[in-house]
């Protein structure tokens, strides 16, 4: 057996639909994969569910246990029942990538590694976890806390390697970020550790209301146990090693300061944002010690800064400066070259809400925070310098796939400077260029047909995000045999591309020039022929169809074959017609597509089979 997929199961609703689906689905031979399924005393008919996939499928495993509250007791039991070689804990909404078992057992085994990151998705972001999965990682390499992350267990354990280490989730009720203790563990005792990003694994399907990770936070005190006891196990995992530090650091960075003291601080109520800026304070105090501080990117600094030695007043003033503050990514530039390859010029402006442009104020040759109701009392003054932090702006461009959410990194260079405002202040802009090839050697594999966003991910400060790139402006379509795709402007104002697209998709883009319609005589038919503009063309392509007529006396449709013509001169339809006396609506399909484009022209047949187009309005 390769690798038994655990699930521990409580009331999943039509999620374990999709987790079952995704199973069925996989590349890897049934048989060299079990599904150990166990339920935490669902109190509705879960089980039943169970035992009946179980009963059509050989290679499924399914028990039931008393409720425990969490799905770490039920993940135990799965690895003892567990018979793979590798084991990969999945969650019951989540989704596997139909080649995802395959290529990850695949990957472990010839790398020989004891945990495998494989390239994990979340339908809530565009190309999450970027830092990890951006290029495959041999075991060979010496392992960095940056190769095993995410801190998910979505990932492929060596089965005898959890079992000799006794590495095993802890149990309770709402024991929060028990994945992380795993991983803590796992990454202390594994010597070698893998990633592979090439071929999507794992899929993190959020649904409101319905995650655990979900409802963290909600109680602050909670929170702030949890966070304590990572440093905890760190300790006792890894104490005295530049590990433990590193998960110290970490879990103060991201989840102390980026969490709690950050903007969703203002989500909370007043009585309850006293008490978590209260508790943090006791914590740092008790646990962080100042070095911790050192290298802190400014808006973490003054968090940091104010969290040691300023008021929950102060905390709060500061949440409510940092909020808003946002990245916009606009194109000034979109193009295909003769090579196919789409070149993405872009300018990253800073805003801070509905203050505008991020305003920066000029001391001589440095640059400094402003407030808008002036800075926290007990922030220092020197943390009012941002020169450096300015200076190393960084932005890039990302590309992510709607359906499937698989993202890739895009090559891009980038180029920041400050802008004046007025005579005082500034704002910092940063000019980004990409190149996205689609046969894929920048980005790991060719990019699948179907629709892509192209995002921005930029950072200043300390700030950062990762948003949709705005963009306005013409389809570029670029013309390869008989395909095409197009970089294009969503009904939103997003920067998207269709890959592999065909006579639909480029008409549904394009603008029909009818006025310019016409019809020719052939024989006993007629030659129609459609231009359409409002597209900057790159190539050609000639791409197959079926006119569709329809008759306003609702008689029989008639379907022809016609073609779309993608070329320097345009876009034209053509379609050699034989219809009967009438007037007929025009509709455009391509086979094996749901979807149609209606044509807005009349094809009216008269006396002597006379043909006229006519425009409609």
């Amino acid at each position: 057996m390769k690798v038994s997929v655990i699930v521990p199961t409580y009331s999943p609703g039509e999620g374990l639909d999709r987790v079952v689906g995704s199973l069925d689905a996989q590349t890897m031979d049934q048989a060299d994969f079990e599904v150990v399924l166990v339920d935490d005393g669902s109190p509705d008919n879960t089980f039943a569910r169970l035992q009946e996939l179980a009963s059509e499928r050989p290679n499924y495993v399914v028990r039931q246990i008393d409720n425990s509250g969490w799905p770490s007791r039920p993940r135990n039991v799965g690895l003892d029942l567990a018979r793979g070689e590798d084991v990969v804990f999945m969650d019951h909404d989540d989704y596997l990538y139909p080649d995802g078992l395959r290529a990850a057992h695949a990957y472990a085994v010839a790398q020989r590694a004891d945990v495998l990151s494989a390239k994990e998705t979340r339908t809530s972001d565009w190309f999450a976890y970027e830092g990890v999965f951006g290029a495959d990682v041999p075991a060979d390499r010496p392992k960095t806390p940056a190769h095993y992350g995410p801190w998910t267990t979505h990932k492929l354990f060596r089965r005898a390697f959890l079992v000799e280490h006794g590495i095993r989730f802890r149990e309770g009720v709402r024991v929060l970020f028990e994945d992380v203790l795993v991983g803590i563990s796992a990454y202390t005792h594994a010597e070698r550790v893998a990633v592979l990003s090439s071929v999507p694994f794992y899929q993190w399907v959020h649904v409101p209301g319905h995650n655990h990770s979900g409802t963290y936070g909600t109680d602050g005190a909670e929170y702030v146990r949890s966070i304590e006891a990572m440093f905890d196990h760190a300790e006792a995992e890894a104490g005295g090693t530049d590990f433990a530090e590193w998960v110290a650091r970490y879990q103060y960075r991201v989840r102390v300061l980026g969490q709690l003291l950050g903007p969703a601080l203002l989500r909370r109520e007043d009585e309850d944002r006293d008490e978590v800026v209260a508790l943090v304070q006791r914590l740092i105090a008790d646990r962080v010690p100042p070095a911790f501080d050192v290298g802190l990117a400014p808006v973490a600094a003054a968090r940091a800064a104010l969290a040691r030695g300023g008021t929950a007043d102060d905390v709060v003033a500061l949440a409510r400066a940092d909020q808003g503050v946002r990245p916009k990514p606009v194109t000034t530039e979109v193009r295909w070259d003769d090579d196919g390859v789409l070149h993405v010029d872009v300018r990253v402006r800073w805003e801070d809400g509905d203050a505008g442009a991020l305003r920066l104020r000029r001391d001589g040759d440095r640059l400094l925070r402003t407030f808008p109701d002036g800075p926290p009392a007990h922030l220092p003054e020197s943390l009012l310098d941002v020169t450096d932090a300015v200076g190393a702006a960084t932005a890039h461009l990302t590309i992510t796939s709607r359906k499937g959410k698989v993202g890739w990194p895009v090559a891009s260079t980038a180029q920041s400077s400050v802008v004046p405002l007025d005579e005082d202040h500034v704002t910092v802009e940063t000019q980004v260029s990409g190149t996205v090839r689609f046969d894929g050697p920048e980005l790991g594999r060719p990019l699948e047909p179907g629709i892509w966003d192209i995002a921005c991910r930029a950072a200043v400060m300390g700030y950062g995000g990762h948003v949709h790139v705005v963009h306005e402006g013409k389809p570029r379509v670029l013309g390869r045999g008989a395909t095409v795709t197009t970089a294009y402007s969503t009904a939103s104002g997003r920067l998207s591309v269709d890959v592999g697209g065909d006579a639909v998709s480029v008409l549904s883009f394009t603008t029909c020039d009818r006025e310019a319609a016409a019809t020719t005589r052939r024989g006993r038919g007629v030659q129609l022929e459609v231009p359409f503009d409002g597209a900057v063309v790159t190539g050609e392509a000639e791409l197959s169809a079926t006119a569709v007529l329809r008759p306003r006396d609702g008689s029989e449709t008639r379907r022809t074959p016609s073609t779309v013509r993608v070329d320097g001169d345009g876009i034209l339809l053509r379609a050699l017609l034989d219809p009967p006396r009438g007037h007929h609506e025009l509709r455009v399909r391509t086979p094996g597509r749901r979807k149609a484009v209606t044509v807005p022209v009349q094809i009216v047949v008269g006396r002597l089979r006379r043909t006229a187009v006519r425009a409609l309005r």
